[in-house]
Formats: structure tokens, C-alpha cells, sequence
């Protein structure tokens, strides 16, 4: 019988350590995520110099010798609740709500995306017994000074105290945890996400199989995978 797993990328690895019966130590990839806020009296965001890439309303490229290319999206401000802003930056904490109210009309909201290889955490699969493994802390705090640096050059008045690393698949898919391989290494799958050196009729179709996740939203090119 065939049998397809679409259960995402911290499951299918398990289902998957269950049929070969071992212990893995597998890769769990997810998008390093910047956030911050700037003022707007552009309608959506302020175009800068060549590097910045201007791809549609709301979505931008950046360029970077240190993290190559980067992906931002931005949002009105308006889609976000008080409440919500209010926890996740704490420059917002200082306004009472009618104030806010006014001044998210004139404040836009941007992610920046890196690329999976900047993500450093693993995933320890033993029998049902799942551990995720992060080494994060050691590089966000140098990545947050060097995108900090970066988004001064392109965007006019960041606001203070908005720009934040959020924390592990908060706001990304994660992936990578059974990558395709062009080699016959054991819990990799072939080029039509069949694990190789198990059943052939066990067939991944969900982010695990991808091999590296590229510094843009994955939900699109997950769903074109499968």
C-alpha cells in the first residue's frame, strides 16, 4: 500500500524514526524573523536606493553581503489589534488607546525573513520522545545589530524600541527535518519524497522534504510541493 505524509515537518520525522526504529538527530530549519515599525507618509512604505528592490506594494528585497537576500513584507498597522501591539513592542505600552488608535493610521509594520541556514536548532527524535535542541541565542543578538543597521539605510523613522528577533516558527513554517538528498544518506528522501532506505511506498509531501528554506513565507511553495 502507498502510504503519503503531509503531518508537517515535526511529525512526519517522527512517524518516519518509528518505521526505521532509531534515534535521529535531525536539522529544523525555520526563518530567522526581524520585526519593527517605522512612520510612513508614503501609503506604504518610503523607496529608497537601488539595492531595495521594490517587488509590489507590500513586499520588498534586500540585498546583503553578510545574509544575501533578504524578504519583507509590510502591513498597515491598522490590522493590528491595540492589545496585540501592546505586547510585542513596547514602545506601544506608553500610548493610551485613543492615542494609538491615531497613530497606527500613520505607522506600518515590516518582517524581514533570513534564510533557514541562519536558523541553528535540532530536533532529537528517540522512540516517542521528541527534544528540540536550540543554539538561537548565541547568533540573534549579533543578527539583530547587523538587520538593525540595515533597515536605518532603507527606511526613514523606525520607531524606537519596536525592532524585535521573534522567537523560534513564530511567524515561519519550520522545515527541512527530511531534506532531499542527491546522495544515499539514511532519513533523506529522492527527488519525489520517497524515504530512501525504507518502504518506497512511503512518500513525504509536506516542508520536511525541502532542503533548505529560502528567506520568504514558505505556505505557497509548500503547497505547489505537495
Amino acid at each position: 500500500k502507498k502510504l503519503t505524509l503531509a503531518t508537517g515537518a515535526i511529525a512526519s520525522p517522527i512517524l518516519v524514526a518509528n518505521f526505521l526504529n532509531k534515534s535521529i538527530r535531525t536539522r529544523l530549519q525555520h526563518n530567522p524573523t526581524y520585526f519593527f515599525s517605522f512612520l510612513s507618509f508614503d501609503k506604504y512604505f518610503w523607496k529608497i536606493k537601488e539595492i531595495f528592490v521594490k517587488l509590489s506594494n507590500a513586499e520588498y528585497q534586500i540585498k546583503d553581503n553578510y545574509f544575501g537576500k533578504m524578504f519583507g513584507q509590510i502591513y498597515p498597522c491598522l490590522i493590528i489589534s491595540n492589545q496585540i501591539l501592546k505586547v510585542k513592542f513596547p514602545f506601544f505600552k506608553f500610548f493610551p488607546s485613543y492615542f494609538l488608535s491615531f497613530l497606527k493610521k500613520q505607522v506600518c509594520l515590516s518582517t524581514i525573513y533570513l534564510d533557514g541556514l541562519f536558523s541553528s536548532t535540532y530536533m532529537l527524535i528517540n522512540k516517542n520522545k521528541v527534544t528540540i535542541q536550540s543554539e538561537n541565542n548565541k547568533f540573534q543578538s549579533g543578527y539583530f545589530k547587523k538587520i538593525n543597521k540595515i533597515t536605518k539605510r532603507y527606511f526613514k523613522f523606525i520607531l524606537p524600541y519596536t525592532s524585535v528577533m521573534v522567537e523560534n516558527g513564530t511567524d515561519a513554517h519550520y522545515g527541512c527535518t527530511i531534506p532531499y538528498s542527491d546522495k544515499n544518506i539514511e532519513f533523506t528522501t529522492d527527488e519525489y519524497g520517497k524515504i530512501k532506505n525504507i518502504n518506497q511506498n512511503l512518500t513525504i509531501i509536506d516542508g520536511s522534504v525541502l532542503k533548505n528554506l529560502p528567506a520568504k513565507p514558505l505556505t505557497f511553495t509548500i503547497m505547489a510541493n505537495a
